[in-house]
């Protein structure tokens, strides 16, 4: 006998239990048992039935069982259509957050619907990931999962990590609840559940690239026990040692294939491909090195700190390239290690952030980097690789121009269109709206956004490209001049702005930020200058250009460099220095330290590498 509507969403509406559970089993019935989904939302319509469910979370009075049968019918109403989601408010995701918290997983019932709960957010997750932060979902989740890993059935503890991969992705790295949320992810990398431990290193990828994107000290993510599971991790994946996570790095090994730092693909992988030797597994290597070098590249301080801790890092790292026959395993090693190079070495010259040089002879000083341009906190690492993820790329160079495209839309469009993402509550939609703005060459959009305050010029998107590299690769001169005049950092990232622009042959944005202040003979990790880029594509139109003017240009900077004139004065007019009042002694301390490391340890183990390597990549 096929149930009354009417008679369902009223029973629904009841504050009593028995009426409510009876008509939730009889709708999750009709659900299932339907066999045409537009006949059925047309007897039980959606607009009507889901904010009756939403209301039962709502009442503190509904029992265990009640809530277990709600949380299962919602679900298979939204597993219909997704965007039915916009049914659920934020009070509605507030509750759920708190029911989550409140679970007695020593109750049956209470149990079961703490399980179903962590389905039917996995399913909102997917519709609104910020929604769902924004409301307590990660705290609760996290807290729920580390608590009861071992009681939740095998598809519900994959969810619930899915969700606290993804809700990381949209984490603040001001949270008060951070050090929480740190010392969660601690544990989990402990967990001995298959998978639990490869989406928690997930997770904390996600973790570390919202520190980098919005350039917050990483210093909280070293904690001492997630250094050691990441060094762990690494020897294992890396075919050093045979540690206990061997099952949780055979699973490890398909799904960082394609690391994800936007928390949005599956997870993959069984526990059938337990490790039983020391083998190599290039993916996870891959990760965890990517990992690293977000960390070291956000802090120099930090880099220090994990170089002179205990000496284990430096240690690890040698281990790897000494006894790894796995070439891929090797070069993301030495990759990680050619970073650490650049930041322990370049950054003595960084260190004229404490240093004022004034000569008397010109009007110039050099810049003392204020926190967020400092190039010792890049956010430019991120977790994808900086080579796979090199660009922005796909461009076609006969389409780019050099002078800005001439608008035919009215300036009243233009103004809406910039007012409507400056509305934006969503920080990367909006500067995901100024990308596309640059790639259109929109200049209208651009100055208008800039304008209202709301646009970080030195954002760093998830693939770790800056709105200066986006306007250097396919924006105009007038562009990259006018972020520059609001502050945008021209040597900001592994690869500037001005390492694409030589890239592309663009020739005249070259010459607006080498007038803008870009170091012509700033290395990328690879150990590469923009000269070299331009070298390396002298076929594309505007690369020779390009190369004639960073060879006159870098002549000219190594002259007026402020580490060169610091020997140099002229008898009328002396270079003074003016130093500030504190000096960083142990900073100084660290450094030498640190540098000693990695010369004693690292140094030889480099050398008898490329002495006894066959492989032309290696060396």
């Amino acid at each position: 006998m096929e149930a009354d509507p009417s008679v369902v969403l009223e029973w629904l509406e009841t504050k009593n239990n028995d009426l409510q559970l009876t008509a939730l089993n009889q709708l999750c019935e009709e659900i299932l048992f339907s066999d045409n989904v537009d006949v059925f939302c047309e007897r039980f319509p959606p607009r009507c039935f889901i904010p009756a469910l939403c209301a039962i979370f709502l009442d503190g009075q509904a029992s265990s069982a009640v809530l277990e049968a709600n949380a299962r019918a919602l679900s298979y109403y939204l597993d219909m259509h997704l965007e039915w989601c916009k049914y659920m408010s934020d009070a509605v995701i507030s509750a759920l957050s708190s029911h989550l918290e409140c679970v007695d997983m020593g109750s049956t019932e209470s149990n079961e619907f703490g399980q179903q709960l962590i389905k039917l957010l996995k399913i909102f997750c997917s519709h609104d990931t910020a929604t769902l932060y924004s409301n307590g979902g990660l705290t609760a989740v996290l807290h729920f999962v580390q608590s009861n890993a071992a009681l939740l059935h095998a598809d519900v503890l994959q969810a619930g990590m899915e969700l606290i991969r993804r809700l990381f992705s949209k984490a603040n790295p001001q949270d008060p609840k951070r050090e929480s949320w740190i010392n969660s992810l601690s544990s989990l990398m402990d967990c001995k559940e298959p998978g639990v431990a490869d989406q928690a290193l997930r997770a904390f990828a996600n973790l570390v690239s919202r520190f980098a994107e919005t350039g917050a000290d990483p210093s909280p993510l070293a904690n001492s026990h997630i250094v050691d599971c990441l060094l762990r991790r690494l020897r294992v994946a890396g075919g050093v040692e045979i540690g206990a996570h061997a099952v949780d790095v055979g699973v490890s090994s398909e799904s960082f294939t394609s690391l994800d730092v936007t928390g949005m693909n599956d997870m993959q992988g069984n526990c059938e491909n337990a490790v039983t030797g020391a083998e190599s597994y290039p993916a996870v290597v891959h990760a965890i090195t990517s990992i690293l070098i977000t960390l070291c590249c956000t802090s120099t301080a930090l880099t220090q700190t994990l170089l002179t801790s205990d000496g284990q890092f430096a240690t690890t790292l040698s281990m790897v390239i000494q006894r790894s026959d796995n070439e891929t395993v090797v070069s993301s090693v030495l990759r990680l290690i050619n970073i650490l190079l650049v930041l322990l070495y370049q950054g003595q010259e960084k260190g004229a952030k404490d240093v004022t040089l004034v000569n008397a002879d010109s009007s110039d000083q050099t810049h003392t980097p204020t926190p967020s341009s400092e190039p010792g906190s890049i956010p430019a690492a991120v977790i994808k690789d900086t080579v796979c993820c090199d660009a922005p790329v796909a461009v076609d160079l006969g389409t780019v121009t050099e002078t800005p495209v001439s608008h035919s839309t009215a300036v009243e469009s233009v103004c809406t269109s910039a007012a409507s993402i400056l509305n934006s509550t969503d920080p990367e939609s909006l500067h995901r709206s100024v990308i596309e703005a640059i790639k259109s060459q929109n200049l209208e959009f651009l100055r208008t956004g800039l304008a209202s305050g709301s646009i970080n010029p030195n954002y760093t998107d998830h693939l770790g490209q800056t709105l200066l590299n986006w306007a250097a690769s396919f924006g105009t001169p007038a562009m990259v001049e006018l972020l520059c005049s609001h502050g945008a950092n021209v040597n900001q990232g592994v690869r500037s702005p001005l390492d694409y622009a030589a890239t592309f042959g663009r020739v005249e944005i070259c010459r607006t930020l080498l007038t803008q202040g870009a170091d012509p003979n700033k290395r990328d990790d690879r150990g590469l200058r923009p000269i070299d880029r331009a070298r390396d594509h002298l076929p594309y139109p505007g690369c020779r250009q390009v190369v004639d003017l960073l060879e006159a240009e870098s002549k000219r900077f190594v002259i007026r460099s402020p580490l060169s004139s610091r020997s140099y004065t002229t008898p009328s007019k002396p270079l003074t220095i003016e130093v500030n009042p504190v000096e960083d002694v142990t900073e100084h301390a660290s450094r030498s330290e640190a540098q000693d490391i990695f010369v004693n340890r690292l140094f030889p183990v480099l050398v008898g590498l490329f002495e006894e390597s066959t492989s032309s990549d290696v060396k």
